[in-house]
């Protein structure tokens, strides 16, 4: 491709036609009151037939005092170099004109200063409200008193307006104004004649050289209507500050409503439903909503009346005073919280509900030096009283920091655990008597370190929720257990096979474990005919809660569940007949002491063999044991007589020799 090469001269742009330009160009005189030239665009904005005409005409008398000492002023600022843009209103013959301006300096005369100005104007800018936007000029003196003014300003504020406080809507803007060093801008509330209107203000003090001989020093206010523009930032950071469903503000809004309290001190409850999502699952999330909202309108009138409130999401809430609170006084606002919100209220028009809540405490600056921490440490104090029972409340103090601590040292030595590369899982098996057969293996997760080892399962559950860490945990347990799968396999028959393992109610109820589990094994090409998942007589009754026929919807998609331990705890005997069961294991007590518990044993035995769900006999320790079982037609064993609980390899060798 070739360059392309001008073959012409270059233009001479001293001699372009300044009168083909579109947008008008004039100079004007302002200590003279005249205009020197203006191209012809100019002149048709200034409705003059010629040049000379516009040039003889004298704009003194139009010129406002409060106009000239603000064009003076320019003058000074053109002398370095500075541009103004501004909108302006010009009256040729009477014609209100709305012209976008922009001054700057050009030498008419050695020493002398005009100003040239490019305008550019539209009939689209006409109109009623080209008031807002045009600039508006007042003068003022010392003490406040509006000596001139442009007819811009006295259209939106009124002709009688003798005083600048006359125009301000705050008494603490106007303080601030008069007070104010040249060249001072801000946004400010005005009082126009319409009402409250948003504007930007400029405040100039005029010198002595911009000033008439024997005039008293004055300032001009240079005020833009910007109130539209202004409502929508203010909307827009209302939003951005806001809970859209509650009114209260979000984690952000909170946040800046308390950055002013650190120095002063506040006191920070961050408050958790309990048992939010069953209402949510089981009534919809209309109903949701407005339990979020009810909890929301307690917080905010009927707890304290200083309260500053806020949803952080989901169903997490805060409620802080500004002040620093006796511990007394704590105590009582924490329990007027759980007591309002356990009021059953009516929602939705006509189903009557209640709800409970986990609270937790803390202290600026007592426990924390910033709103973060404060807020992390009313958080811990939360998460102590959901482990303590729910429906109650902690406050943040040495003891919660240090289960705070033991949360932490949790969740560092599962990490330990499971980069060592080792199975965790032990291995027992359920035996079919008198053919030994396996009925099912059954895998328990046992954990190396001291502390993992002595907790139970919800608890090292909720350590990995409050560390966020329960996802990928859960999917590095599941690829070991995978992996186990292939190896127990080779030792059995894989038409037989299947693979039980204990889940607690919590892992049930969130809303996606069963999606992810199924995700993963067929990922791995593994089906649910070869899980059973087991969960205790409370898990069970704490699910059902939840959700009443979620046990039915898992079954039809394929997930299998027996009960374990059954017989010690609640025993939820009007569900069993629905419940879609693999089996029922009972409680090991039964085994310790078989004589005592013969009755109930054989009423539950007797009810399995009705209900034909298969019944397991657990903690099985020795023949005699067995051979009781067997003939109370309990077939199907677990125990350390049978087989034992076994590492995998150790439990894979076995059955390899079997």
């Amino acid at each position: 491709m070739k360059n392309y090469v001008p073959t012409d001269q270059p233009a001479d742009f001293n001699q372009l036609d300044l009168d083909a330009l579109k947008s008008a160009v004039w100079i004007y005189d302002v200590l003279n009151y005249r205009i020197h030239w203006a191209n012809k665009t100019a002149l048709n904005l200034w409705e003059s037939e010629s040049l000379s005409e516009l040039t003889a005409r004298d704009f003194k008398p139009g010129a406002s005092e409060a106009v000239q000492q603000t064009l003076c002023s320019y003058l000074e600022e053109f002398k370095h170099g500075r541009v103004i843009d501004r909108w302006w209103q010009i009256s040729p013959k009477n014609i209100d004109k709305r012209v976008h301006c922009r001054f700057s300096g050009v030498m008419t005369a050695p020493g002398h200063v005009s100003m040239l100005v490019e305008g550019l104007h539209s009939e689209l800018l006409q109109g009623e409200a080209s008031d807002y936007g045009t600039v508006m000029i007042c003068l003022f003196d010392a003490l406040g008193v509006i000596q001139s003014a442009n007819p811009p300003f006295e259209r939106q504020f009124g002709i009688a307006v003798p005083l600048v406080q006359g125009i301000v809507h705050e008494a603490q803007d106007l303080l601030r104004l008069l007070a104010a060093d040249d060249g001072h801008s801000e946004e400010i509330l005005c009082a126009t004649k319409n009402g409250p209107r948003w504007h930007s203000v400029e405040v100039r003090k005029h010198h002595h050289q911009e000033l008439k001989a024997n005039s008293v020093p004055v300032q001009s206010l240079t005020l833009l209507d910007i109130h539209d523009r202004k409502l929508a930032e203010l909307k827009n950071a209302v939003a951005a500050d806001t809970d859209a469903l509650t009114g209260l503000f979000n984690r952000r809004g909170i946040s800046r409503q308390l950055q002013s309290k650190v120095e002063s001190g506040c006191t920070v409850f961050f408050i958790d439903l309990d048992e939010f999502k069953p209402i949510n699952d089981r009534y919809g999330h209309a109903v949701g909503d407005e339990v979020l909202c009810h909890v929301a309108k307690v917080l905010r009138y009927e707890v304290h009346q200083s309260a500053i409130c806020a949803r952080l999401g989901g169903d997490e809430f805060i409620m802080a005073i500004p002040a620093v609170v006796e511990i007394r006084d704590l105590n009582f606002i924490a329990q007027q919280l759980i007591q309002q919100l356990t009021k059953p209220f009516v929602c939705n028009g006509q189903r009557r509900l209640h709800v409970t809540a986990s609270v937790g405490s803390a202290s600026l600056p007592e426990h924390a030096g910033d709103i973060d921490s404060v807020l992390q440490k009313a958080d811990a104090a939360m998460y102590v009283a959901k482990q303590r029972g729910r429906n109650r409340y902690v406050h943040y103090s040495s003891r919660v920091k240090e289960q705070l601590m033991r949360s932490e040292r949790i969740v560092q030595q599962l990490d330990e655990s499971l980069q060592e590369g080792e199975s965790l899982f032990e291995y027992q098996s359920v035996t079919s008597l008198p053919e030994q057969d396996i009925f099912i293996y059954e895998a328990y997760l046992r954990w190396p370190q001291p502390l993992l080892s002595s907790l139970r399962a919800y608890e090292v559950n909720e350590a990995l929720v409050k560390a966020n860490r329960l996802f990928e945990v859960e999917a590095s347990l599941l690829e070991m257990l995978n992996d186990d799968f292939s190896r127990l396999q080779s030792v059995s028959s894989p038409d037989d096979f299947r693979l039980a393992f204990n889940v607690s109610a919590s892992q049930l109820i969130e809303e996606s474990f069963l999606t992810r589990v199924e995700k993963y094994l067929r990922h791995k090409n593994l089906t649910l005919d070869k899980l059973v998942f087991e969960l205790s007589e409370r898990a069970l009754k704490r699910v059902l809660d939840h959700q009443a026929d979620f046990f039915i919807e898992a079954g039809k998609q394929g997930f299998q569940f027996a009960l374990d331990n059954f017989g010690s705890d609640c025993s939820p005997l009007m569900n069993l007949k629905r419940l879609p069961l693999q089996y029922i294991k009972l409680s090991p007590e039964f085994s310790r002491d078989m004589s005592d518990h013969s009755v109930v044993i054989r009423c539950i035995v007797d009810l399995c063999h009705h209900l034909q769900i298969p019944c397991v006999a657990e903690g099985v320790s020795s023949q005699s044991v067995s051979d009781t079982w067997s003939g109370l037609g309990v077939h199907l064993q677990q125990g350390e007589f049978a087989a034992p609980r076994l590492p995998l390899r150790e439990f894979a060798n076995k059955g390899s020799r079997c």
